[in-house]
């Protein structure tokens, strides 16, 4: 009722009504997910990673990089959503610098779809397409996150992938997808985990940044200074 008062008194104050509303959704989002991710770690007392990345797991940018970003997320949780994009943008712009390794953590109790997606993700990577069903379950959040026929929209999101729905449901469905779900999940119960996203940069719980700069610039830091001949590591 108010924004509708102003509207006819001038335009000017809508614009500053929604800006602030604007501004407000961003703070709350980042608020969200800082207090989600600060579990088991952060400035009040790090904590180190419990299971030490294999072979299993998942990595993009550069895997042979001496620094390494480890994230434990849902997906279906919206903090991790609100950092996707960051950390999408991270690669983009350091991809040469660092390696990016994901693991499950879906919060069961709390969204209903998470594991489904969890195993969706895993079940695409049999077909070799884990991080387009990674971008998608982010990217469309609002689209399954609290639907009846999420697992139908999962399959949906693979056949457009051009994965083999029926072998993606098979998989989806196989203990072996199950069975490294849990395994993320136990490796991040042991290291103290109780919320998304929770980052780990070189093995150490961090806190999570608040911007861009902020974490581009956590990054930098543990990558190796130029050598004595001027070259980049």
């Amino acid at each position: 009722m108010k924004t509708i008062i102003l509207k006819r008194n001038g335009g000017a104050a809508s614009v500053a009504i929604w800006t602030g509303i604007f501004a407000l959704v961003i703070l709350s989002i980042w608020a969200m997910a800082s207090y989600s991710g600060s579990g088991g770690g952060g400035k009040g007392g790090a904590t180190l990673l419990a299971d030490p990345v294999s072979v299993g797991d998942w990595k993009k940018g550069n895997v042979e990089a001496k620094v390494e970003l480890l994230e434990y997320g849902d997906y279906q949780c919206p903090a991790c959503g609100a950092y996707y994009p960051m950390v999408e943008k991270l690669i983009k712009d350091l991809g040469d610098k660092f390696s990016f390794v994901y693991r499950q953590f879906p919060l069961r109790e709390i969204h209903k779809n998470a594991e489904a997606a969890a195993e969706a993700a895993e079940a695409a990577g049999k077909q070799n397409k884990f991080w387009e069903m990674h971008d998608w379950l982010y990217k469309n959040q609002e689209l399954w996150a609290e639907t009846s026929n999420a697992k139908e929209r999962f399959a949906d999101a693979a056949a457009s992938f051009g994965l083999d729905r029926a072998q993606f449901e098979k998989d989806r469905n196989a203990r072996e997808i199950a069975a490294k779900v849990q395994k993320d999940f136990d490796g991040g119960v042991k290291a103290g985990i109780n919320g998304t996203p929770s980052f780990y940069l070189n093995g150490e719980k961090i806190q999570n940044p608040a911007s861009y700069d902020e974490f581009k610039n956590l990054i930098l830091s543990k990558v190796p200074s130029a050598t004595a001949n001027g070259t980049k590591p």
